[in-house]
């Protein structure tokens, strides 16, 4: 745990980086709304909450205080999480009482009151909050789990708080102070420790097998699915971190075929479910001899295959009263022996575990490479200076590794060596991983998977990057994607302004993603990063843009919950019709070139990107128009294939050879169509 000083430094970065977010923000965004907004970013980058959307509001309801800065509902609606900040602001680790504590409580559980009794017609339908409400109100049957949340940048002492009690819905309240989010960013989330005893009355035997040299202990057992059940509703979805479907929406005849069984056939589970597959550290144990052990305890405990069978387990026995008492589950445990081998080992298993299953190798793959490239160029690109700051030049840092800007200003010593370095290095130019992933997707024409949360949205981002970028990127591709990051921030500036009330950042990447498309993708990058703007016709016709998109998605997403029609290809397969005329303005400023290499011109061409671009460009124009004409007649391929087709369609027509990223991308979508009955 970090000493006082360390707290009141670390109490100074949350402030630093909240004020640096509200500077951000032309309409002023209030500091406690930016405090929230950076502690909830910590907290879902490291698993704790997923997607959280801000939602501020003051109020009352039959005589008490109502209060809420932020919520989050999980992808099936059957879970809701409400948020309230305590901020002090200070930089100093002071000090917040078990009042104040106690107090945001009892107004989150006076907000989620109103919504669940639908008593919030006086709440201004333009208001985030009423958009919460709402969905509470609606999605009221199907909900069954509260985790109320009080965050602050102050010290607390350890509280007891006592849990609300709401008739048909699970409750749980969570503290996070300044020193809890010390240890998560210092060390990160605590592993969790596994009591069987405690969880089940009845001891849990199991076989052990340590095969000689191989690192691990495989531990065979049969748990009673209402010890599952227990464990999940003390830990919750961190129990599934290492497992790649807790990424993945859980639906399909798989689920309903569990959660039959469960309902009606509890006594044929364990013949007719595959089970779990566990990892785990520190096996606390007892010998019973013949290669026969009680399970005690264990530390670091992770489903890593089985995370649907648990959701619904704990789905059917909290929310359908089904009865567990005769529901056993077989589980594998495999207790890694050396700590340095838990991150090489656990991915593997979770891969063979699901090799049954359809999940792609790319949710496990990362590139490292091309983000240590692009972090490179963050040191030693300038970028061109802004009339407000004279002359003086600034860099845009990207955040490998969260942390590194302030790891790097403080490395700078003395005072003035630190306002110099920042003043080079402006909080406000600081890109994130997810920043990038957010921005990049979202004018690739993929708003449904941002509108995901940030970390799935990164998630799915990584994985695609050796598909998506055959090149490293050079400086002209950063510069680019500095600029679509600009082109990202304005317009979540312009649909602040614009005070729509809830689904800003679902408004703000299907506006972005809206306006690739009836760009062709010509925006000019280059240009934006020159000017480090927008300008003013591109600035009016992207709050005209929103105006539309902000009316679709209330409107076409109908009585779904509206927040995940969002994350949905049928959203954007709506929303990416809508047609605009292109202003004047916005016409002329287009480049000529559709769809630029992203590594740019002088990118070296390896010999496998030159035998598929020479595969390629002896595709005939006629082809690739008929595929284009037929992915739209038939809904077949993503929007994106079937403007690339047309785009390729017209590369050769003109006589050109088609770049390496159009070649790498026709290639798929080619194949693709082929295997989907295209038979031109």
């Amino acid at each position: 745990m970090r000493t006082t000083d360390s707290l009141e430094a670390w109490a100074v970065e949350l402030r630093e980086e909240a004020l640096a977010r509200c500077d951000l923000a032309e309409t002023g965004a209030m500091q406690i709304e930016a405090l929230t907004e950076v502690l909830l970013s910590y907290l879902e980058e490291a698993g704790e909450v997923d997607n959280p959307t801000l939602a501020y509001f003051e109020g009352s309801y039959e005589g008490k205080d109502a209060a809420c800065g932020a919520w989050s509902m999980s992808e099936d609606g059957d879970r809701l999480d409400l948020f309230l900040t305590v901020g002090r602001m200070d930089g100093r680790a002071s000090k917040v009482s078990a009042e104040e504590l106690l107090d945001g409580f009892a107004r989150l559980e006076t907000f989620f009151v109103m919504g669940r009794r639908g008593q919030f017609a006086r709440v201004e339908e333009s208001s985030d909050a009423f958009d919460v409400l709402d969905q509470i109100y609606r999605l009221l049957p199907r909900l069954f789990h509260l985790r109320l949340f009080v965050l602050t940048d102050g010290v607390t002492n350890k509280l007891e708080v006592p849990v609300p009690v709401l008739p048909g819905c699970e409750v749980s309240c969570h503290v996070w102070d300044l020193a809890a989010f010390s240890r998560l960013v210092s060390h990160g989330p605590q592993p969790l420790s596994v009591q069987f005893a405690d969880l089940h009355e009845s001891p849990v035997r199991a076989l052990v097998v340590e095969p000689p040299g191989a690192g691990y202990r495989t531990y065979l057992t049969i748990l009673p699915g209402e010890l599952i059940v227990a464990m999940y509703r003390q830990h919750g979805p961190r129990l599934l971190e290492r497992n790649v479907r807790s990424f993945l929406q859980a639906k399909g005849k798989v689920n309903k075929g569990i959660q039959n069984t469960i309902l009606s056939e509890p006594e044929m589970f364990l013949a007719f479910n595959n089970g779990l597959s566990v990892t785990a550290m520190g096996l606390e144990v007892e010998d019973l001899g013949a290669g026969i052990v009680r399970l005690v305890s264990a530390r670091d405990f992770q489903i890593v295959n089985g995370g649907q069978t648990t959701g619904s387990l704990f789905r059917a026995a909290s929310k359908d009263g089904a009865d567990l008492s005769a529901l056993s589950v077989a589980v594998k445990i495999t207790e890694i022996l050396q700590p340095d081998n838990l991150d090489q080992m656990a991915p593997r298993i979770s891969q063979s575990a699901n090799a049954q299953n359809k999940v792609n190798m790319s949710d496990f793959s990362s590139n490292n490479r091309f983000l240590r490239r692009l972090e490179e160029l963050s040191r030693v690109v300038w970028a061109p200076p802004q009339a407000a700051w004279g002359q003086r030049q600034t860099r845009w840092f990207f955040e490998r590794a969260r942390g590194h800007y302030h790891d790097e200003l403080a490395r700078q010593g003395a005072p003035d060596k630190r306002r110099a370095w920042e003043l080079q290095h402006p909080r406000s130019q600081m890109l994130t991983k997810t920043d990038l992933a957010k921005s990049e997707y979202s004018w690739d024409q993929f708003p449904h998977i941002v509108s995901r949360g940030a970390e799935k949205c990164y998630v799915h981002y990584l994985g695609q990057l050796e598909e998506r970028h055959l090149a490293l990127p050079d400086e002209r591709a950063f510069r680019a994607m500095v600029g679509r990051l600009i082109l990202f921030r304005e317009t979540d500036r312009i649909v602040a302004a614009r005070r729509f009330g809830g689904y800003k950042a679902n408004i703000v990447t299907f506006t972005v993603a809206l306006l690739a498309r009836l760009t062709e993708s010509r925006l000019d990058f280059e240009a934006i990063w020159q000017r480090q703007a927008l300008d003013d016709d591109l600035r009016a016709w992207i709050d005209v843009l929103c105006g539309f998109v902000h009316e679709a998605i209330r409107t076409e997403s109908g009585s779904e919950n509206v927040v995940q029609w969002c994350k949905e290809q049928k959203a954007w397969d709506e929303i990416g019709r809508i047609s605009v005329p292109l202003p004047a303005g916005v016409l002329a400023a287009l480049v000529p070139k559709a769809m630029p290499s992203l590594a740019g011109k002088d990118a070296p061409v390896d010999n496998e990107q030159a035998t598929v671009i020479d595969e390629m460009a002896r595709v005939p124009a006629d082809t690739w128009f008929a595929i284009s004409g037929w992915a739209k007649a038939a809904n077949k391929l993503s929007p994106f294939q079937r403007q690339l087709s047309f785009s390729l369609g017209r590369v050769a027509s003109g006589g050109k050879r088609p770049s390496p990223r159009q070649a790498h991308h026709g290639k798929i979508l080619l194949d693709e169509a082929r295997r989907l009955g295209f038979g031109g």
